[in-house]
C-alpha cells in the first residue's frame, strides 16, 4: 500500500500550511437559525472555542449567553464555569483566543465578546 509512504510527506505539509498558533486551538461557528421559536424565530449564533481541556461558548444574545466547561472534569457540560472567579484567567485566554480568530478572518462576531474579566452581559 501507497499510504504510509505518504504520510511523512503530508504531515510535513502540513506543517507549513497551517499557523502553529491554529494548533493549539478548535474554533467552531455557530448558527442555530430560526429554531429558537419561542423568542420570536430570532436567530441564534455563537462561537465555541476548545483546546483539549476547556470549552468556551458564547451567543450573541441569551441568558446563558457565555459558557465555559473543563471537559476533563465534566465532560456532560453540565457546570458552567463562565462565573466562576477562580476561572476568571481561563475565561480571559479563551476571549483572547476567538478574538484574535475573529480578527485574524475577519470574522464580525468579535464584536460579541466582552472585553474585561467578568462574565458577558446577558
Amino acid at each position: 500500500t501507497l499510504y504510509p509512504h505518504y504520510t511523512p510527506v503530508v504531515e510535513e505539509e502540513s506543517k507549513t500550511m497551517i499557523p502553529a498558533s491554529w494548533r493549539q486551538h478548535l474554533v467552531i461557528e455557530i448558527d442555530r437559525g430560526t429554531q429558537m421559536g419561542k423568542h420570536g424565530g430570532q436567530n441564534l449564533i455563537g462561537r465555541a472555542v476548545y483546546d483539549g481541556q476547556y470549552k468556551y461558548v458564547i451567543y450573541d444574545w441569551g441568558r446563558y449567553r457565555e459558557q465555559l466547561f473543563d471537559l476533563t472534569a465534566d465532560s456532560g457540560e453540565m457546570v458552567n464555569l463562565a462565573g466562576s472567579s477562580h476561572f476568571t484567567p481561563v475565561l480571559a485566554s479563551k476571549r483572547s483566543c476567538l478574538r484574535t480568530w475573529c480578527e485574524e478572518t475577519g470574522d464580525r462576531f468579535v464584536a460579541m465578546i466582552p472585553s474585561g474579566d467578568g462574565p458577558a452581559p446577558y
